[in-house]
């Protein structure tokens, strides 16, 4: 688990930073797997190890867990679970967004909607990140410039 914008109030550039690093670890990952494979004389590449995130956006509660044996910053909430679900339904390196997240980046990466069962959520519809969007500025097209 991951947490983006823990000291910033800014929700879509949160949502975006998020976005960005589900990406950057899909294709690394993907690299990694793949020269794994190669390297391991795999006649498949599938190998069942893969990657899923899922990403959703809303209020959370942070706090330290403190006992006798180890202490841990955790958050929880319904947006931790809802974002843990749809971990749980994304398929073999996808990366599955809730319709609250993809509200704070439309324009910026690209999706595919489809509607999924999650576990205690029911059936939703959500949004499979397939890249990062094209803009036409003149006469090249480009990808947005996105911070970390």
């Amino acid at each position: 688990m991951a947490y983006f914008g823990y000291d910033d109030n800014a929700e879509n550039q949160a949502a975006i930073n998020a976005i960005n690093a589900a990406l950057e670890l899909k294709e690394k990952f993907i690299v990694i797997r793949d020269e794994w494979v190669k390297e391991s004389a795999l006649e498949s590449k599938n190998v069942g190890i893969n990657v899923k995130c899922g990403i959703h956006t809303g209020d959370l509660l942070i706090g330290i867990i403190d006992t006798e044996y180890r202490n841990q910053i955790t958050a929880i909430g319904n947006t931790v679970n809802f974002a843990s679900r749809l971990e749980g339904a994304a398929e073999e390196d996808e990366i599955l967004i809730s319709a609250e997240t993809k509200e704070k980046v439309a324009g910026i990466f690209t999706f595919v909607e489809e509607e999924r069962e999650l576990q205690t959520f029911g059936k939703v519809k959500v949004y499979i990140v397939t890249g990062r969007a094209k803009y036409r500025s003149g006469q090249e097209t480009r990808t947005p410039a996105l911070g970390y």
